[in-house]
Parts: structure tokens; C-alpha cells; sequence
């Protein structure tokens, strides 16, 4: 009897030990305190949602606080982001956006025009392009004049394989010349590519993941959330992380380029949370 008290109470602490420690690995972000993240913020302790204070943010369009840790991820598991957010004086109303900034194996930005690219527009340029040249010559495809914004991506390869592609011109205009489109680019190639050159376009825009929240603000607490699990093969989907993805780091901007918040807005958050189920 005493033998299998000892074991039931031995399991016991094993079982303790193991739910605790998947709690602390739960743990990513730390939401309470603000050295241990970058931007301007400061602790309000009469408005929260939960604990003894919330973030308040402030400032000019955009003010970014992100958060200092590197967050190494796993594709095979599944990741909930979430904060509760809101304005903290309906008077004055605060826009938001909430979101990731994904990293790739060398810690290095992807970015939505790293990723996001535009079906059916690969191609091939139809001429050497030297470095400093600002015009490409480019084989015809049709796909290549929907777009009104777009950018050039280079050594584009099978499968989306090149993805995160950094290799990017930005796109000024685009030209019929009947045997082929003529490529304004917007500044100067960096470097040479020859003719031949597979190419493809993309979105031009150099923006993080950060629709997770994007709007004005209520003025009561409202929680933003999404679920991300594996990778896309290519574009930006909210459930996915982007392709090429290893690292993340949460942040929240304050205001919106569409919706500039007036100087004597604030906009609070609470309970951030990057949590691995």
C-alpha cells in the first residue's frame, strides 16, 4: 500500500512538472513588461484589461513597439497570436495594426513583396541588363500589364523555390513595343543580369504581417486573434506563416497610413500573447 501511495504521489510530481514546464514554453512574449520591448510605450496602470497595467502607445504615424526576443519557430506546430486592444479615449480615437515581422534562417526581414507574388506573370528579359540601367527588355507576357503596382523579381525558379525572393526591382511603367514590353524601373539596377534571365512580378509593397488587427479602435476592449500553423508555398495568408519563415517577432504599430489618429490619441493593449499549442 505505502509502495503504490509512493508512485501515485511520484507520478503526480512527474505529471506536475510536465504541465508546468509546457506552461512556461507557452510563454513567448512577455505582455507586462516594457523593457522587453522596443518602441516607445509606457505602462498605464488605471486602464487595463487584465493584471496591474497595459501598454499605452502614442505618437506619429507609425509608432512601433515590437518585441526584443527573436522567436524561434516550429512549421509543424501550431502558433495563436492575440491582444486585446482599444482606444482609451472615444474622443480622440486611436487605428492599430497588430501583427508579425517574420524572419528567414539568417535572421533577415521577409517582407510582403518578398512573397507575395502575382500568378502567371513569369517570364524571361529578352536583353542583357546592365548594372545602373534604369529599362529592361523584357519577354512578353500579358499578366504583366494588370498590375497597376508591382516589382520585378529575379532568378525566379520552379514551384516558388526562390521564395523569399530579395532579388527586386520596383516597377515605374510598363510598355508595348510590340515584340516585347519595355521595364521603366523606378531606380537603378544593383547589379547585371543577363538575357534570359527567368523573372516574374510581384507586389511592390515592403510591408510585415500585420492585418491582424487594422482599423480604428473600439472604446471598449476587444481581443485580435489568428492561428498560424505550417507554411505557404507562396503568398501572404493570414494562417500561415510566410515562406522561408524561422524566426518571428510580435509587434503593434500605432495608427493606420489611412486612418492618421489626431495628437492626443492613445491606443492601449493588453494581454499579448504568442502561444504554441
Amino acid at each position: 500500500m505505502f509502495r503504490k501511495a509512493i508512485i501515485m504521489f511520484t507520478s503526480a510530481i512527474f505529471l506536475f512538472s510536465v504541465i508546468g514546464a509546457a506552461e512556461k514554453a507557452q510563454d513567448l512574449v512577455d505582455c507586462k513588461n516594457p523593457a522587453e520591448w522596443e518602441g516607445m510605450v509606457k505602462s498605464n496602470d488605471l486602464v487595463k484589461h487584465s493584471g496591474n497595467s497595459s501598454f499605452e502607445l502614442y505618437g506619429k504615424y507609425p509608432t512601433e513597439i515590437i518585441c526584443k526576443q527573436m522567436i524561434p519557430i516550429d512549421l509543424d506546430k501550431t502558433y495563436k497570436l492575440s491582444a486585446w486592444m482599444r482606444t482609451l479615449d472615444k474622443q480622440f480615437p486611436a487605428s492599430g495594426y497588430f501583427g508579425l515581422r517574420m524572419y528567414d534562417k539568417d535572421q533577415k526581414p521577409i517582407n510582403f513583396n518578398n512573397v507575395a507574388v502575382f500568378p502567371a506573370t513569369e517570364t524571361t528579359l529578352a536583353a542583357d541588363a546592365v548594372k545602373d540601367a534604369k529599362e529592361l527588355s523584357v519577354v512578353k507576357n500579358a499578366e504583366w500589364l494588370k498590375p497597376k503596382d508591382s516589382a520585378v523579381a529575379f532568378n525566379v525558379e520552379d514551384k516558388y523555390q526562390d521564395l523569399p525572393n530579395f532579388d527586386l526591382a520596383r516597377v515605374d511603367k510598363i510598355v508595348d513595343e510590340g515584340g516585347q514590353y519595355k521595364v521603366t524601373l523606378k531606380t537603378p539596377l544593383k547589379k547585371a543580369y543577363p538575357a534570359g534571365t527567368r523573372i516574374r512580378l510581384h507586389s511592390p509593397w515592403g510591408a510585415p504581417f500585420y492585418w491582424v488587427a487594422s482599423d480604428w479602435m473600439p472604446a471598449e476592449w476587444k481581443q485580435f486573434s489568428t492561428s498560424m500553423k505550417g507554411e505557404a508555398q507562396s503568398g501572404t495568408p493570414k494562417d500561415k506563416f510566410w515562406k522561408g519563415t524561422k524566426y518571428v517577432r510580435v509587434f503593434v504599430w500605432f495608427g493606420n497610413y489611412n486612418r492618421i489618429p489626431e495628437k492626443d490619441a492613445r491606443l492601449l493593449v493588453d494581454d499579448i500573447k504568442f502561444t504554441c499549442e
